[in-house]
Parts: C-alpha cells; structure tokens; sequence
C-alpha cells in the first residue's frame, strides 16, 4: 500500500482533509435526498406501487456486487482519484435525468416513466459502487494511520449534523414547491 500522505505537505494533507469532510458532507446531502423520504415521495408521485418501489430501492445493493469488479480494475490501474471522479461524476450527473423524466414523459407513459427511472438508478448505484471502492482506497492511502479514528469520528460527526440539515432543507422545498417541479429542483 502505497502512502499518499508522505508525499505532501503537513499544510496540503490539513487542506486535503478538510477538502474531504466538505466534500463527503455534500455527498452525504446527495445521500439524504437521494435514498430518504423525498425520494420515495418521487416514486410515489410517479406512480410506482410497493413492488415497483421495493426493486428500485434494491437497486444499490445490486450495484454493490459491482465492487468485486471495481476492485479488480482498481488494482490493475491503481487511479484512485480517476476512477472516483470519474464514476462519482456519472452517478450524479443520472440524477438530473432521472428529475426530468416526470417533467419530459407524459404521464399516459407512466409505465415507461417508472422503467426509466428504475434502469438509471441502476447505472447510478452500478457507478456509485465503483466509485466506492476507489474513494476509500484514496481515503486509506491518504489519512495517516496516527490521525485516522480522530479524522474520521470527526468526519461522520460533522456529515451526520450535515445530513440532518440537508434532509430538513430538502422537506422545506418540497414543502414551498410542490409536485415533480420541487423533485426537478431539488
């Protein structure tokens, strides 16, 4: 295992460190929004029943299985930071189809709605899987063994709190603009 954090500065691995805890703050509104309540008021209002609801919802776990791979190519690159860019990028950037399909599928096409929905937060959670593996990887080259339990109980702390406001923001919104509008936006 190589060690990043000999590689750079005490200044740019304090830099990095707090860049990461902002970063995985956002990631874990993105969480928030993308796998709680306002999601499954999306898929509500989309019209999907309990079945439906359940296999989208199955969908990250199914992605998981995509982490043997991601390890594989991970191991055989060795471009931790490419490969999380990369894939974290594709993951979120299937959200803003995913907002609009309500918004560009009309609703006598529900059924095609509720299918694209499901295969984009397929390729979403098959990415997100991928990205995963890299992102700790990074995260274990970079953090020094003497720092990691304080870094990352510090981390989860201030994500936590993070999370608690994205989530209350996010019910605000849906609250101030109703229908697949205030999905769209949020």
């Amino acid at each position: 295992m190589d060690k990043a954090y000999t590689k750079i500065s005490r200044k740019e691995l304090v830099k990095s460190l707090r860049l990461v805890i902002l970063a995985y703050a956002f990631g874990v509104s993105f969480f928030v929004v993308q796998t709680g309540s306002p999601f499954t008021g999306f898929t509500r209002l989309l019209g999907a029943g309990d079945l439906i609801y359940g296999i989208i919802m199955a969908m990250p776990v199914v992605g998981g299985v995509m982490q043997v791979f991601a390890s594989y190519f991970l191991e055989n690159t060795g471009k931790r930071k490419a490969i999380f860019i990369g894939f974290a990028s594709i993951q979120r950037l299937l959200w803003i189809p995913v907002a609009i399909i309500p918004l560009i599928i009309p609703p006598d096409y529900n059924v095609v709605r509720i299918w694209a929905v499901t295969v984009l937060i397929t390729i979403s959670s098959i990415t997100g899987s991928m990205s995963s593996v890299a992102f700790m990887s990074w995260m274990g080259a970079l953090v020094p063994p003497e720092i990691k339990g304080r870094f990352f109980s510090r981390r989860m702390a201030i994500c936590t709190f993070i999370g608690a406001l994205g989530g209350m923001g996010a019910g605000l919104l849906l609250d101030a603009v109703p229908g697949f509008n205030g999905f769209a936006l949020l």
